[in-house]
């Protein structure tokens, strides 16, 4: 039967397997599919780093997340409905430690990139359905001021890899403007990560730069990223790959957040990414994403 939930709002994790609608800011996705790995992603990743006034964010993402290892909370596969559908209208930003151009890397020690969103002022979507018929979830997606979260559980069960459908229309919600959604999203295959380790856990290696090589066919973009685990403040490292399968993380960042010595949670996103239009003509960007994820231990 189908379920009806509001939104509360509580902030993010890990990005999870994903379907996206998204635009402003975001470049324009295209339908291409690619092999297993080695081909160039064309597309940025679907969580924006940078946000500057005046830009529409419209992204809607559906992920299957295998966690099956990586810690207290993380067994099995977990999927999602993530939201971020706002204008940004703040110029509260969080401004990377240090970015790496060459490599595609920007080190965050004092907050998330995701940080910067909650201040900005999001749409009413009104209620998004992920599925059809009795296999399908209805998602309420109309905050009551700055949200605290954007990721919203659903059954993996709605979740279809070859296809699954993402509609919204009237809802009865007031002040609802996303009323003529009507996209299917494609998930790429399930991410294989295959170095640093084939095991959900591994240990850091005591120096040199983090290789990470995986395998999912049919994305247009990904993320890899990196997450301090415990208690301390905020160390993350977001990478955007330009090629399928493969990223290095330079050492040099992970030093200077002296990483290796604390568990870290290492995910790969891989992305599809749909252009449709809604909301009265609005670009949109719907997107399918799987993603997995490697615990690395921290040395003593």
């Amino acid at each position: 039967m189908t379920l009806h939930t509001l939104r509360t709002f509580f902030f993010r994790v890990a990005p999870v397997t994903v379907l996206s609608v998204a635009c402003g800011g975001s470049g324009s996705p295209s339908g291409s599919t690619g092999p297993t790995s080695g081909y160039a992603l064309t597309q940025p990743e679907p969580y924006p780093e940078h946000l500057t006034p005046g830009d529409s964010i419209r992204t809607l993402i559906v992920r299957s997340e295998d966690r099956t290892g990586t810690g207290p909370m993380r067994a099995g596969t977990t999927c999602y409905l993530t939201d971020l559908l706002f204008d940004v209208t703040s110029t509260t930003r969080v401004t990377p430690t240090t970015l790496d151009a060459a490599s595609g890397c920007n080190l965050y020690t004092n907050a998330t990139p995701e940080s910067a969103y909650s201040s900005q002022q999001w749409i009413c979507a009104g209620e998004v359905t992920v599925g059809t018929g009795v296999s399908s979830q209805g998602v309420g997606l109309c905050p009551m001021g700055a949200p605290g979260s954007f990721e919203n559980p659903v059954p993996c069960a709605d979740v279809n890899p070859p296809g699954t459908p993402l509609t919204a229309g009237n809802s009865g919600i007031p002040g609802a403007v996303l009323t003529d959604l009507n996209a299917t999203v494609t998930l790429p295959s399930p991410v294989n990560i295959t170095q640093p380790s084939t095991l959900s856990v591994t240990t850091w290696a005591p120096s040199g730069d983090l290789t990470v090589n995986w395998s999912s066919a049919g994305a247009t973009s990904a993320e890899v990223r990196l997450d301090a685990q415990g208690t301390g403040a905020s160390v993350t490292i977001v990478c955007t790959p330009t090629t399928s399968g493969v990223q290095t993380i330079p050492g040099a960042l992970i030093d200077q957040a002296n990483l290796r010595h604390r568990d870290s949670l290492l995910r790969v996103l891989s992305v599809h990414d749909t252009m449709v239009t809604a909301e009265r003509g609005r670009a949109y960007r719907v997107s399918g994403a799987t993603a997995s994820s490697v615990l690395l231990q921290g040395l003593p």
